[in-house]
């Protein structure tokens, strides 16, 4: 868990976006949190503003959490542990084979893949390899050939719908090729 604590008289710097981004690279839990509160001028269009920033700025994260605190006078700093909990637990959340299996059965359904150049692309099922972060293997055959954009509404939609929240994730994903058409490959 990180908890990244900004300067809310500075409002969002280049410097934090790159901080808030090694953090989810590095696969690590974040809460952001808006210090001095207090004494923040046009506090709504600050927030609004480094809101707006963060979703641009890590649209590879949405909805990291943003909480407004003072450490002066202690406002809202209870809140950054509750949150914090509560990420953690996500991050740390483990999903029944049964569960995620069906999901994906539901997702597929509702956007199938793509067929590029008329060949379909098949998707069997997934497994979760591990946690923090929670770590997704997608079994198929041609998943190379996967668009970037499906990829990305896989992940999103495992975010939202097995309520993962705002942790980092991995998805990988593995095809199902002959064993023994492994070109390069001395052992057998």
């Amino acid at each position: 868990m990180v908890v990244l604590l900004l300067d809310a008289t500075r409002g969002l710097e280049a410097q934090d976006l790159r901080i808030a981004s090694q953090v989810i690279e590095e696969g690590r839990a974040l809460v952001l949190a808006l210090n001095k509160w207090d004494v923040a001028a046009n506090a709504s269009s600050l927030f609004n503003g480094v809101k707006a920033a963060l979703a641009e700025g890590l649209a590879q994260l949405k909805d990291v959490p943003l909480l407004t605190v003072s450490a002066k006078t202690g406002k809202g700093v209870d809140m950054i542990l509750q949150v914090a909990f509560e990420l953690r637990e996500a991050w740390d959340r483990r999903v029944p084979t049964g569960e995620l299996n069906r999901w994906f059965e539901h997702a597929i359904e509702a956007n199938p893949p793509p067929a590029p150049k008329g060949k379909r692309i098949k998707l069997r099922y997934i497994t979760q390899v591990k946690t923090r972060p929670p770590s997704f293997v997608v079994f198929g055959n041609r998943t190379d050939e996967l668009p970037e954009s499906y990829r990305r509404y896989l992940l999103n939609a495992l975010r939202r719908d097995l309520k993962l929240g705002a942790v980092p994730m991995r998805l990988d994903f593995r095809g199902r090729g002959n064993p023994f058409d492994r070109q390069g490959s001395g052992s057998r």
